[in-house]
C-alpha cells in the first residue's frame, strides 16, 4: 500500500465536537436498550434504597451484610444515595448511566483522536467501540484495575526511552491511582471474614471461579462464540494496525503494541493460574477482562481504517457534518424526544426501557402486588436465578444467585445458603449450575416449603408455576399468569 498524506489536524485539541459523544448515547440506547433494577443492579439498587430507607429489606440477609462494610460498590452505592436523595432513585440511576456513557464516549473519541487524528476517524472508532463492539471480549465487562494496564505499559515505555521524566510521569500516575483506590481497597482487603455456616470440602476458589462467576475468571467456561468474536476482532483490529502504521497516519503504535502485549501476557498469566495451578487471588484479579482494552484499541483502529478507505472528499464533508450545528440540532432534538417517550411509556422508545417492558409481564405484575399488600418487613423465597424481585416488590429476599457478599469467606457463606433453599449436590463445573439451582428451588413439595419457612421465618413464597409441580399448601395470594406468591405463615 502506497503511503497517504496524513489528514489535517482540526485545531480542536481533540476535543470531539458535542454532537458526537450525544449521538453515541442516544445510538447506545436505540441499539442496546436502557435497564434498571435487574442482573448487577440487584446487588447495588436494594443496598441505596436501604440507605434511604432503613425499614426496607430490615430482613434481608444480604443487604445487612453489607450495611456496614466496605466494598468495591460503596463508592457507587453512596454516590447514587446522595443523588438519590435530591430525585426519584429510578431518576438518577438513569441520570448516571447517561453521564457515565457520555463520559466513556467522549474518552473514546479522544484516544482515538490521539491514535489517528481524524475526526470522522475518531467518531467511526467512537461508535464501533462504545455501541458497536463492547461485548466482543472475553471475561465480561471492564475490571475495576483496569488503570494498572496504563501504569504497567507506561512503566515499559519509560523503560524503553529510558527517560527520567517518563520515568516519573508513570509512577506518578500508579502513586494517583493508589490514593484514589486506596480509601476503598484498603478496608475491603483487611475485612474480617464474613460469619455463617459453610459447605464442608468446597474450596473458596471453587465457590467462587467455578460456580459463582466462571464466565469472567475461567477459560474453559468462556463460549465458543466469544472465541471466535474476539478472534475475528483481533485479526481485523491487527490489520487496521498494519495499514494505518503503512500509511503514515497512526501515532503511538509503540505504545498500541506494547498494551496489546501486556494484555496479552497477563492473560497467559490467567491461564496458568486459573486452569493449571489455581489460584483465587490470581483469579479475582479477573485479568480476562483486560481483553476490554484490546476490544477497544482494535475498535477505535478499525474506525480510522474505515474513514481512511474513503476518498478525501467525503472525509472532509463527513468532518465538517461532524462540526455542524445542524447536526448538533438534530442529535439535541433525537435525544430530547427520545427521553421524553420513554418518560411517558409511549412507542417504540419506552418498550427499549426495561422497566417498562417489565411491568407489563406476569412476573411484574406479581412483584407490584407484593410491593403494595405485603408488610413491609415481609420475607420471600425467591428463585435463585430472579435478579428483579428485591427492586421492584422492594420486599427482603431469603438469597438469590446474583448477589454476593463482598467479605472474605463471603462466596462461601452464601453458597451454603443457596444450597439449603435450593438443594444438590455440589458440581464439579459452573456450567448449568444457575438452572440446576432453579430447578432444585421448583422441587420442593409441601413439607420442604414448610422446612424453608420454618428454618429461615420465611413469610411468602414466589413460584414459578410452569416449573414447580408441588407449590406450597393453600391458595396463591396472588396469581398472574404462570407466576404466584403464596403466603407460608
Amino acid at each position: 500500500m502506497s503511503r497517504t498524506a496524513p489528514p489535517a489536524v482540526v485545531a480542536d485539541g481533540g476535543r470531539p465536537p458535542l454532537a458526537v459523544p450525544l449521538a453515541l448515547v442516544v445510538a447506545h440506547f436505540w441499539v442496546r436498550g436502557l435497564g434498571y433494577g435487574s442482573s448487577d443492579q440487584d446487588e447495588m439498587l436494594p443496598q441505596v434504597l436501604h440507605r434511604l430507607d432503613p425499614a426496607l429489606y430490615a430482613r434481608d440477609w444480604f443487604i445487612e451484610s453489607q450495611a456496614g462494610a466496605v466494598t468495591v460498590r460503596t463508592a457507587f452505592v453512596e454516590g447514587l444515595a446522595a443523588a438519590a436523595r435530591v430525585v426519584p432513585l429510578e431518576a438518577a440511576a438513569t441520570a448516571g448511566h447517561v453521564l457515565v456513557l457520555f463520559a466513556v464516549a467522549w474518552g473514546a473519541y479522544r484516544l482515538a483522536y490521539s491514535l489517528v487524528p481524524d475526526r470522522l476517524g475518531a467518531a467511526l472508532g467512537a461508535f464501533l467501540a462504545v455501541v458497536g463492539l463492547p461485548g466482543w471480549t472475553l471475561g465480561g465487562n471492564a475490571p475495576p484495575h483496569a488503570a494498572a494496564l496504563l501504569g504497567v505499559v507506561g512503566l515499559w515505555q519509560a523503560a524503553r526511552s529510558r527517560s527520567r521524566a517518563a520515568a516519573g510521569r508513570a509512577v506518578l500516575f500508579g502513586v494517583v491511582a493508589a490514593v484514589v483506590a486506596a480509601p476503598l481497597a484498603l478496608p475491603a482487603v483487611l475485612a474480617a471474614p464474613l460469619a455463617g455456616p459453610t459447605v464442608p470440602g468446597v474450596s473458596g476458589f471453587h465457590a467462587v471461579a467455578r460456580l459463582r462467576v466462571p464466565h469472567h475468571l475461567l477459560p474453559s467456561a468462556f463460549a465458543l462464540s466469544h472465541y471466535a468474536r474476539f478472534g475475528v476482532l483481533t485479526v481485523a483490529g491487527l490489520g487496521a494496525l498494519w495499514a494505518l502504521r503503512r500509511s503514515g497516519r497512526l501515532r503511538h503504535d509503540r505504545f498500541l503494541v506494547r498494551a496489546l502485549a501486556v494484555v496479552a501476557g497477563l492473560c497467559g498469566i490467567a491461564v496458568v493460574f486459573t486452569e493449571v495451578m489455581p489460584v483465587l487471588f490470581v483469579a479475582q484479579l479477573q485479568f480476562f477482562k483486560l481483553t476490554v482494552w484490546a476490544t477497544t484499541l482494535f475498535a477505535l483502529l478499525l474506525g480510522a481504517w474505515a474513514a481512511m478507505a474513503l476518498p478525501e472528499r467525503w472525509r472532509r464533508v463527513g468532518a465538517a457534518m461532524l462540526g455542524s450545528r445542524w447536526t448538533l440540532g438534530g442529535v439535541l432534538s433525537a435525544l430530547l424526544l427520545t427521553g421524553a417517550a420513554v418518560a411517558a411509556g409511549l412507542g417504540p422508545a419506552a418498550d427499549r426501557y426495561e422497566p417498562v417492558q417489565h411491568a407489563a409481564t406476569d412476573l411484574g405484575r406479581v412483584e407490584a402486588w407484593a410491593r403494595h399488600h405485603t408488610p413491609r418487613d415481609a420475607l420471600f423465597l425467591i428463585p435463585p436465578t430472579n435478579t428483579t424481585f428485591r427492586t421492584r416488590a422492594r420486599r427482603s429476599v431469603v438469597v438469590n444467585f446474583k448477589p454476593t457478599p463482598f467479605q472474605p469467606r463471603g462466596i462461601e457463606v452464601w453458597l451454603a445458603r443457596m444450597l439449603a433453599v435450593a438443594p444438590l449436590e455440589v458440581p464439579e463445573a459452573g456450567r448449568g449450575f444457575q438452572e440446576a439451582l432453579d430447578r432444585a428451588y421448583a422441587a420442593h413439595d409441601a413439607t420442604g416449603w414448610q422446612a424453608l419457612a420454618d428454618r429461615f421465618a420465611a413469610d411468602y413464597a414466589l413460584v414459578d408455576l410452569r416449573a414447580t409441580a408441588s407449590p406450597p399448601l393453600g391458595a396463591p395470594a396472588v396469581r398472574s399468569g404462570d407466576w404466584a406468591v403464596y403466603r407460608l405463615r
